[in-house]
């Protein structure tokens, strides 16, 4: 080993001690406070976070007392970017567990879940994917409203428009903002509309550890905004809570940044949301290719994700305009200097409890999708005051229908005022200009992954969603950083049964490549995770279901990440997921993440999602055994030797 490998090594293996420490804490304030599991359930690893299982309308509903707390703590951010103070411990409720999921729910929250807690089925939701109703908050849009964009270049200039044509809110979730000219600008016209626009609120969540890397950075960059405009923009800066002690003051910047970021891409203008895996910076306006979607004129999608934004922004810091970042004055949260576990708890609350209040709103929404859904609710109501039991008697020739009748029938006879107040401004005129609207014909599943608060969703949907890919259907993953969970490649290689075509950064595409120091054998060590999957694949004789592909182009980097799916037999894909997940170690357990799960029977759009899969693809090569024996493929020995540490860093 070189001098300078064997130094790296020992700075790599001094992280890993004190990441370990990290590690050990945080798994242990998790298991601290978790209820033993029910005999006849399978006993939860102590070291695993626990499962957000998000309820839908069909089994559980939230009593009065409940959603009259949900509703204090958030129905303000659903208006107003303004940062509410977290909720006092006074409204954390007494929790048990879930059996089957750990989920934590309120005494009155399970008392009101059934004892068939099976997932209802209606006609946009194929069977095998029924259990995304149970996982996850629905909201169905017309295809028409949703835009696939292929190109760097039309990213920014969809985020220029809609900042430009911005009336009431401009919500930004990155992981930074760059400093060059492109992002200046689009600062620029930030200000310029706030200008004109009195009435716009402007919030942006951003990174602490990477928004202050540099003298000339993220935070420097948007004290315009805060200088001119006080009283509607403001800036909050995500602080993970497993930096702190020891470990924050011995890890320089950059280096901090491997221990826990805030990787969410959401940018919400008014009531559309641009959801992609790309940050703000020049590179990825430019020749940096990932992936973006454009969901237009859906205020409920659109208010969910200003509220998680908000909800998360509660708990971070606050730029001022002297560059100084503070809590809320209103707060003794701190998510460095507190009590680590009182500040976990109040995260993974507020961020649960909102979930809930979006799953409790699924019913009213899917009413949508099905003609007359309401009406019919209501005549079949009055039938059962004299047949009781006629609604388990009836068939559907849709499927499902009959299920979402009862779930309408549900909410009617425990609606109230108070609960009603939680279908914020934007959620009513949603149902109110869609509600016998036929043309709905693609539903949004949004996911949430929040290691450092035991919130593993997005984890729990991906590996189902692998799990279940039925026979003879096609999965089209990518990831720019290609370091997939031990848990996802049992799933693919193991339990589902489709074909995979998994496309990842060639080594000259991985955005590490030329970087200083050690971030520049990156790219070495993903070609070593690669060389590994692939030999899993020929070992188990996969080599017929499962491909590997290497994406590069000149002058371009890699950074896409999702995946399309394609049903058996068929040359379109119906359900696509897009978002910050990278499918990696650090996705699932120490970034905050986002994505969306989009399943469609609208053909334009799925012609669209083709195209962009078709466009990925497009020149990128097949890898082979012989790939990996060329000269620049070797990768060095000290590399090789700290390959479990990269796996859980990068």
């Amino acid at each position: 080993m070189t001098p300078t490998g064997h130094r790296l090594h020992t700075q790599l293996m001094r992280l890993a001690q004190v990441g370990a420490v990290c590690r050990t804490h945080r798994y242990s304030h998790r298991s601290a406070h978790r209820e033993l599991p029910s005999p006849n359930s399978s006993p939860t690893p102590t070291h695993a976070p626990t499962p957000l299982l998000l309820p839908t309308p069909a089994t559980t509903l939230i009593t009065a007392a409940t959603t009259t707390t949900t509703a204090a703590t958030f129905s303000s951010a659903a208006v107003n970017p303004d940062i509410p103070p977290p909720p006092p411990s006074s409204r954390h409720t007494t929790t048990t567990t879930h059996s089957h999921y750990n989920l934590p729910t309120t005494h009155a929250h399970q008392a009101s879940m059934p004892k068939d807690s099976s997932v209802s089925q209606y006609s946009l939701v194929p069977k095998n994917l029924s259990w995304l109703l149970q996982h996850c908050p629905a909201f169905p849009v017309n295809g028409s409203k949703v835009r696939v964009i292929t190109s760097p270049g039309e990213f920014y200039e969809e985020l220029v428009t809609r900042t430009k044509n911005a009336t009431q809110r401009i919500t930004m979730s990155s992981l930074y903002l760059g400093t060059g000219h492109l992002e200046q600008q689009l600062v620029e016209t930030m200000k310029e509309r706030c200008e004109v626009c009195p009435g716009l609120r402007v919030h942006w969540l951003l990174d602490y550890t990477r928004g202050s890397r540099g003298q000339h950075n993220s935070r420097s960059m948007l004290q315009p905004l805060l200088h001119t405009f006080p009283d509607t923009c403001t800036v909050s800066l995500y602080h993970t809570p497993d930096l702190r002690g020891l470990l924050r003051w011995i890890i320089p910047q950059r280096w901090n940044e491997v221990i826990g970021l805030q990787h969410m891409k959401l940018y919400v203008f008014d009531d559309t949301l641009v959801i992609s895996g790309a940050n703000l910076s020049n590179d990825y306006f430019t020749n940096r290719q990932d992936r973006y979607m454009v969901i237009e004129d859906c205020p409920a999608l659109a208010n969910f994700y200003h509220r998680v934004v908000s909800t998360v922004s509660q708990f971070s810091l606050q730029l001022q305009p002297d560059d100084s970042a503070t809590m809320p004055s209103n707060t003794d949260l701190h998510p460095y200097l507190g009590n680590y576990k009182k500040y976990c708890d109040a995260v993974s609350s507020a961020v649960q409890q909102l979930c809930r209040q979006e799953c409790d709103k699924t019913a009213a929404r899917l009413a949508q999708v099905v003609p007359n859904i309401t009406a019919s609710a209501h005549h079949h109501n009055a039938q059962d005051q004299q047949h009781p039991d006629v609604s388990c008697r009836e068939t559907d020739s849709h499927l499902g229908q009959q299920t979402l009748r009862s779930q309408i029938k549900m909410t009617d006879r425990n609606s109230n005022p108070q609960a009603d107040a939680t279908l914020d401004r934007h959620t009513h005129n949603s149902l109110n200009t869609q509600t016998n609207d036929n043309s709905l014909d693609t539903i949004v599943f949004p996911t949430l992954q929040m290691g450092p608060f035991g919130i593993s969703n997005d984890s729990v949907v991906t590996n189902k969603f692998l799990s279940s890919a039925e026979s003879r259907s096609r999965v089209q993953l990518a990831s720019g950083y290609f370091n997939l969970t031990e848990e996802y490649m049992k799933c693919i290689l193991n339990t589902s049964k489709a074909s995979y075509n998994i496309l990842m950064a060639h080594p000259k595409a991985n955005g590490f490549l030329g970087a200083r120091g050690f971030a520049g054998a990156i790219p070495a060590a993903y070609t070593q995770l690669a060389k590994g999957f692939l030999s899993r694949v020929l070992g188990g004789n996969q080599g017929n279901r499962l491909g590997l592909q290497e994406y590069q182009k000149p002058g371009w980097t890699f950074h896409a990440k999702g995946l399309w799916y394609y049903p058996p037999l068929d040359s379109l894909p119906t359900l696509t997921m897009i978002g910050s997940p990278n499918f990696g170690w650090r996705s699932v357990n120490r970034d905050l993440e986002s994505q969306v799960v989009v399943l469609t029977q609208s053909s334009a759009l799925r012609d669209a999602l083709h195209r962009e899969q078709m466009g990925l693809y497009t020149g990128a090569e097949v890898v082979t055994q012989d790939t990996f024996l060329t000269q620049d493929r070797i990768v060095p020995l000290w590399v090789r030797c700290v390959m479990p540490i990269i796996k859980v860093f990068f």
